[in-house]
């Protein structure tokens, strides 16, 4: 069996790719191999399953904490006001109910929550 096929599926493979602009091939490339360069030569060496299923998962981390502070950003610009002096600014608080992780599916405020505890 293909290294790939154990880290990726290439539905999903050619989905996520598309999101990010660039080729189911590229992407897989970029999460099965990489590149060593040293004496003016480069040689590619593949990544083992391992290695392979870390770098997808590092790459999903990237993605969800640049999302957040999009995100954050975003809220900042759209709550932000002007302080006058002795008044009080606006806030965004997170809530984290205990037990919420356990739905049979967990939604976007869910991401949020986990990722700001992880912050934290």
């Amino acid at each position: 069996m293909c290294i790939c096929m154990c880290v990726y599926i290439p539905d999903v493979c050619l989905q996520v790719a598309k999101l990010l602009g660039t080729s189911a091939e590229t992407l897989g490339k970029a999460l099965t191999s990489r590149t060593i360069a040293g004496k003016g030569e480069t040689v590619e060496a593949r990544q083992t399953v391992e290695q392979a299923s870390f770098a997808r998962d590092a790459l999903a981390k990237s993605l969800y904490e640049s999302l957040f502070s999009w995100l954050v950003s975003r809220i900042n610009t759209a709550v932000a006001a002007t302080l006058e002096p002795g008044s009080k600014g606006t806030v965004i608080g997170v809530l984290d109910i205990y037990g919420f992780e356990i739905f049979q599916t967990n939604s976007f405020e869910q991401l949020c929550i986990n990722f700001c505890n992880e912050k934290l």
